[in-house]
């Protein structure tokens, strides 16, 4: 009986739940870790504010030109530095991006193929090793952080993306009215070199044209506009409400933002894929039997004030430039059917491992054209069918299996944009981190609060309170015989 007392005594001073931490099997953060996290936030989020033409600003000669060191976004530089750091200093951190890599088999698969194709275009084709660094480690890496961060630095990684993206808004529309570039005109004065010429183009004063705001180039304007645009619309609940009625302006601003940078794929593209869920959200909502009539009616004031406000903005001739580029093609789609052409007079030996990257900028002068615009034409001419076909298969898999171990549903409707712009453009062959801020953007809006709980550590038998618990039992079982 006296041990029965103590053991009692002991359970009403000790709480019967079990903190989440110790459950896991880990200590609670320390203050000083958790800072760190705001850290990789804002690093990561370099990503998205420092593009090429700012860069170049700044006087890092990215685009070409410059020293060894700068043909690496400084960002990334400081990713792995603080990775580093976070790894040593934070073990529930350690723990879960271990875990986080180990439990996804289709990450290990892409991140497989990344690397062997880089040494194959590396070491067969004298391909530069900066271009796989930039838009595919950096990409794998800040979906591991981000997959892998508590609530709170999540929250304001996503706070920082909403601001970052109102900004560029704001700014697109301000350029549309005032009928300038700024960035443009900055750059008129800033010396580059003839590579750096090729690439970005010349900018002399009073150009207007496809503009851009904070991007830096306008392809990559619209396509991460796309990107938030989505986010947005299928992050939000569907009730009636004011954050809900803030995110869907959000994201109908950032796609008549698309319209000034005349992208005419990324405009379409993104279009479909948000009538796609509207569609959806409809379909699940009727077979469910659930419909808000808040919902309904405030989509149906909605749609009537988009309608006005649509027809204001084409009596403004806001749709101008978009109109004339699907009337004028201005050698777009010339380039891409050279590139095209370029694959089909390869050998079949050509096409199974490669050309030297000599040879196919050889082959590209004949032709008259700067770059050959698709991703995956690129990836074919340089490291071949053999890589080709594993990198873009655990692409895929990257895009629709891993992303939606930790991702609502919704983050399949930002893949598929992804998707088509890695297929339609250029932007995963060449030097750029697009890559990485679609899903910097996706991610941070998508990723569910219960994540990094996913892969953690399994509990350990049974905790010292639990055990007294069924000791406690025992002798109440025991006494009542």
């Amino acid at each position: 009986m006296p041990k029965r007392d103590a053991l009692a005594t002991e359970m009403k001073i000790m709480p019967v739940s079990v903190p989440t931490f110790a459950k896991i099997g880990l200590r609670r953060p320390h203050r000083s870790t958790t800072m760190l996290y705001y850290v990789l936030a804002i690093i990561i989020m370099l990503y998205l504010a420092l593009p090429s033409r700012v860069l170049l600003l700044l006087g890092w000669h990215y685009v070409g030109g410059g020293s060894g060191i700068e043909k690496i976004h400084p960002a990334t530089y400081l990713l792995l530095f603080s990775l580093c750091i976070s790894l040593v200093f934070d073990q529930q951190f350690r723990w879960r991006v271990t875990a986080r890599v180990a439990s996804d088999s289709s990450l290990l698969c892409f991140i497989a193929a990344v690397i062997v194709t880089a040494a194959y275009a590396y070491l067969g084709a004298a391909a530069s090793i900066a271009p796989f660094v930039d838009t595919f480690f950096s990409a794998i890496v800040t979906t591991i952080i981000i997959t892998c961060m508590p609530k709170q630095s999540l929250t304001f990684l996503r706070r920082l993306v909403d601001i970052f993206f109102i900004i560029n808004v704001l700014l697109i529309f301000t350029e549309v009215i005032l009928q300038r570039d700024f960035l443009s005109e900055y750059l008129v004065g800033v010396v580059r070199t003839a590579e750096e010429l090729v690439v970005l183009g010349a900018q002399r004063s009073g150009d207007f044209g496809r503009i851009s705001a904070l991007f830096g180039h306008p392809l990559d304007a619209a396509f991460l506009f796309g990107i938030y645009s989505i986010s947005n619309l299928v992050s939000t609940p569907p009730r009636f409400s004011r954050m809900t009625v803030g995110r869907v302006g959000l994201s109908l601003l950032s796609y008549l933002a698309i319209f000034p940078s005349q992208s005419r794929s990324s405009m379409v593209v993104t279009g479909i894929i948000l009538l796609l869920y509207m569609t959806y959200s409809a379909v699940n909502g009727a077979i469910k039997g659930y419909v808000d009539k808040a919902s309904v009616a405030f989509a149906f004031f909605m749609s009537i004030a988009l309608a006005i406000f649509c027809m204001f903005l084409w009596s403004v001739g806001f749709f101008d430039p978009m109109l004339s580029r699907f009337q004028y093609d201005y050698g777009s789609a010339l380039s891409r059917d050279y590139a095209l052409e370029i694959l089909q007079q390869a050998s079949t030996s050509d096409l199974w491992f490669g050309l030297p990257v000599a040879e196919l900028d050889a082959i590209q002068q004949s032709f008259g054209i700067i770059a050959i615009e698709i991703s995956w034409v690129n990836f074919i001419l340089v490291g071949g069918l053999i890589t080709t076909i594993p990198l873009f298969a655990t692409l895929c898999l990257f895009l629709f299996r891993s992303l939606r171990l930790y991702c609502d549903s919704g983050i399949y409707f930002v893949s598929l944009l992804i998707l088509e712009s890695t297929f339609a453009s250029n932007s995963i062959w060449s030097k750029t981190t697009v890559l990485t801020g679609s899903l910097i953007v996706g991610i941070s809006f998508l990723r569910r609060n219960d994540a990094p709980l996913k892969f953690q550590r399994a509990p350990i038998k049974a905790s010292r309170v639990e055990r007294l618990a069924g000791m406690v039992k025992q002798a109440n079982a025991r006494s009542s015989r």
